[in-house]
């Protein structure tokens, strides 16, 4: 059971989570946004929406009303939005892999595992096969800690780090090749992909470039 419920987190003693909240304004915004910018897209032009849940969704042991509330909303949307846009409900795709290491325990996003998944529906939706797991060489860069560590009540979490996996492709280079425009003119250099030196979550997202 959790050791301590407030007004915005879950805390227990190797996680936090972040709560939810059902709001039927909301669910209605959210719907109404999403269809009325879809509308402006060429019926010739495939559309796409993927529904995230939160990690919450996939917690049974949280005595509140969080997680089924949560995937009330994520059913709802995916039922209400235009009949015309492709909806995947990852809550649904990861439901099958729920035992497996999804999300971080203290930060608020997926890991490159529950990314990967959701990918591979999104994919299969277009006709595109994933490339596959075994294909790939998977590393482990340990001690990894995400911004819920800084809460008030989060203390017990630096005593649980999380693990950042990271995925490269068996014969690949793990090179690409960057574009960058640097003190007024373009400039082209190689990168690594992914690079261990720069650490957690950097190690696969490195920086954002103009190509």
């Amino acid at each position: 059971s959790p050791d301590k419920i407030t007004e915005d987190h879950i805390y227990f003693e190797d996680r936090a989570l972040i709560r939810y909240y059902y709001d039927a304004d909301s669910i209605d915004y959210t719907v109404a946004t999403l269809n009325e910018a879809f509308a402006w897209v060429p019926d010739d032009i495939n559309q796409y929406v993927i529904v995230a849940p939160m990690r919450i969704a996939f917690e049974n042991d949280i005595q509140t009303n969080d997680r089924d509330d949560s995937i009330k909303a994520i059913n709802e949307l995916c039922g209400r939005i235009d009949s015309g846009i492709y909806r995947i409900n990852a809550f649904e795709v990861l439901s099958d892999h729920s035992d497996e290491y999804l999300f971080f325990r203290t930060d608020k996003t997926w890991t490159a595992l529950g990314a990967y998944y959701t990918a591979k529906d999104f994919l299969a939706a277009k006709g595109i096969e994933i490339i596959p797991l075994s294909n790939y060489y998977d590393h482990l860069n340990i001690d990894y800690f995400g911004t819920l560590i800084y809460l008030d009540d989060a203390e017990s979490l630096m005593q649980h780090p999380d693990l950042v996996y990271h995925y490269t492709l068996k014969g690949s280079g793990n090179t690409q090749s960057i574009t960058a425009y640097d003190n007024k003119e373009y400039k082209e250099y190689t990168s690594p992909v992914i690079a261990t030196s720069r650490g957690g979550t950097d190690v696969f997202i490195g920086e954002y470039y103009s190509h």
